[in-house]
């Protein structure tokens, strides 16, 4: 897990399995991002998806840009999806995870669940790596969270 930024100009964490990794809210600009996932040894084309906690600019600066670039899923509720393409006038692949449900997201296994925040439906994210990764992965809306796996907690609320 690396913090890629923190604070109330951006947020961006980004947590690492093997060759794939999962952006957990997009603070940052693309060309930022980028510099960070590679200074990490991470290429943006391994990123499985960007988990968004809330809809807040210092969460979701570049999310849409880069989903659209590298066409990787927004991973969030109903809600924050539909904030973050009013606030941003155009839409980018995504993966709808309801409100206290789970999806998976190539090897990691994602849970959102409620925190409170001033935002149109702000989760807090638990994401775990699956200790075998499914062959090809599992669409997100057919993915079940297995029982065996190493556990890492990431809270959405700033």
């Amino acid at each position: 897990m690396y913090c890629l930024a923190s604070g109330s100009s951006a947020n961006a964490l980004l947590m690492v399995a093997g060759d794939r990794a999962l952006l957990i809210d997009a603070g940052l600009g693309v060309r930022t991002l980028k510099r960070e996932l590679e200074a990490r040894g991470v290429s943006p084309a391994s990123v499985a998806g960007v988990l968004l906690t809330h809809e807040h600019i210092d969460h979701v600066r570049g999310a849409v840009p880069f989903a659209r670039k590298y066409n990787v899923p927004l991973v969030t509720n109903r809600a924050t999806l539909d904030a973050l393409f009013a606030q941003e006038r155009r839409d980018a692949p995504c993966c709808e995870v309801a409100t206290n449900g789970e999806t998976g997201i190539g090897p990691f296994a994602v849970r959102a669940l409620p925190v409170s925040h001033d935002a149109a439906e702000p989760v807090g994210l638990a994401a775990a790596v699956m200790r075998q990764s499914p062959t090809p992965p599992i669409p997100a809306r057919h993915a079940g969270v297995p029982r065996r796996r190493q556990r890492r907690r990431v809270t959405g609320r700033r």
